[in-house]
């Protein structure tokens, strides 16, 4: 299952593993673009902002989506 999940998302596998093969959605959008800096929207992952709190355990920052409409 490992192997399978890994391949469909492209993730680390032992952060797969880690996970136990279930990716929450948050945790997916943090992982896809950690190399980056960046978080992916929950309405459109290839959205995405810097994340202003790459160590943190938990996305602290607003959707990425959400945070650009919310301005004007």
């Amino acid at each position: 299952m490992i192997a399978h999940v890994t391949e469909l998302t492209g993730l680390d596998p032992a952060f797969v593993k880690y996970s136990g093969g279930r990716i929450e959605t948050g945790a997916y959008l943090r992982e896809v673009w950690r190399e980056q800096g960046k978080l992916g929207s929950v309405y459109d992952s290839n959205v995405t902002m810097f994340d202003p709190f790459p160590y943190s355990p938990d996305q602290r920052a607003n959707d990425p989506i959400l945070a650009a409409s919310s301005r004007p």
